[in-house]
């Protein structure tokens, strides 16, 4: 049994006088796998103080406190000669004061199922829940608008993956997924996906895919968004280490009475670049629309997300990301644009061989959402000071 006791403790202060503190203690066991199954448990417990708890928009009124908040996690896995379950799930619980009644939860779940039917062909099937109030990445903050509301996803997953050659394989992939949300302006939503796809491999160092896939979200007023695409990719190793990929497709939307055509595109400096085993750099540029479930519209963008990491020494490690994004709805034609940028140094000065340590990181995140409807604005800013130890 292995028991880690990290202790954390952040300072924020962002370019908009955003004031986070928090504390947190956190327990992690893991237990020694036997006969193929593997447990690990998680738990911590977080003080923190920030003058916008809600996510408030401009020209909202911003809410501040202390705020105290506890994670559980449970992870397990069962591994066979061809059968892998798994599962997974994490939660957060805002506990309210009397001061300051401000609900802050959420929650993730996630059971796996895999099985290799023969040397050839397998299937896999997973179902994950998710429950969250504000967005955790620039991605999920691109075509949202701003505030805290409770966002509910529960969806289903099969995968059937069929080795026709040692160069050549399909995959057929089918999801159910259930949205709901507690805006009353947005409206719950079921939604289908299929993607049908060949893979080829021409040599060690060139890949090819070629893809069908159909989105269709049906919404509780009777509504119908549906995407149908067709794409060819290609993915070409450099070196070892840096590869390429580009993608070309045609997506055809319906969308009550609108139908559109849309050319469906991007370049990606794919996965890593090892520079001097120490460096990776992963760069992309996409075009594409998507089904936005909460606004219950087609977002049509392209983005630019790049990130730096670099292992100055053993023990200091730093990290730089940006990201730029614009998109227009089609109904609303509303038009937003995110630009995000964070930064992280990160340095550990104890550590022995049974995982203890005791580290120091320093980071700055920035995010502004800018649109055509005002509403919708909002802009964030933080810096951050941390103390770690674990045991």
């Amino acid at each position: 049994m292995i028991i880690r006791h990290p202790v954390i403790i952040f300072i924020n202060i962002s370019a908009v006088f955003l004031l986070t503190i928090t504390s947190a203690i956190a327990y992690e066991i893991e237990f020694p796998p036997k006969g193929g199954l593997n447990v690990k448990l998680f738990g911590k417990v977080t003080e923190s103080y920030n003058n916008n708890i809600t996510f408030a928009s401009e020209g909202e009124d911003k809410i501040e406190g202390l705020l105290t908040t506890t994670e559980l996690g449970l992870g397990i896995q069962y591994s066979g000669k061809r059968r892998v379950i798994g599962l997974d799930g994490r939660a957060n619980w805002q506990i309210p004061t009397k001061v300051l009644d401000v609900e802050n939860s959420s929650e993730n779940l996630t059971f796996t199922y895999q099985e290799g039917l023969s040397e050839f062909d397998g299937i896999t099937l997973s179902d994950t829940y998710s429950h969250s109030q504000v967005p955790e990445s620039f991605d999920e903050e691109f075509g949202r608008s701003g505030g805290r509301f409770d966002s509910y996803n529960n969806t289903f997953n099969i995968n059937y993956r069929r080795e026709i050659s040692k160069d050549l394989s399909t995959d057929a992939i089918y999801s159910y997924g259930l949205n709901w949300f507690s805006r009353e302006k947005s409206e719950n939503s079921r939604q289908h996906n299929l993607n049908l796809g060949v893979n080829y491999s021409y040599s060690a160092a060139t890949k090819f895919l070629m893809s069908y896939s159909l989105a269709n979200s049906l919404y509780n007023d009777r509504s119908n968004i549906s995407i149908n695409s067709i794409t060819a990719s290609v993915q070409q190793y450099i070196t070892k280490s840096l590869s390429i990929s580009g993608r070309f497709g045609v997506d055809r939307s319906s969308q009550g009475d609108n139908r559109t055509t849309r050319e469906d595109y991007g370049v990606s400096l794919a996965n890593v670049i090892d520079i001097d085993q120490k460096t990776t750099v992963n760069i992309s540029i996409l075009k594409g629309i998507e089904i936005k479930s909460e606004e219950g519209d087609i977002f049509d963008s392209w983005r630019f997300e790049g990130s730096l990491h670099r292992d100055f020494m053993e023990d200091l490690r730093g990290s730089l990301s940006g990201f730029y994004g614009e998109g227009t709805f089609d109904l609303t034609g509303i038009t937003d644009r995110l630009l995000g940028a964070s930064a992280q140094l990160n340095y550990t000065f104890w550590e022995n061989k049974k995982g203890a340590n005791i580290g120091v990181g320093l980071g700055y995140t920035f995010s502004k959402l800018d649109s055509t409807d005002k509403t919708r604005a909002y802009d964030r800013g933080s810096l951050n000071l941390g103390v770690t130890a674990g045991f």
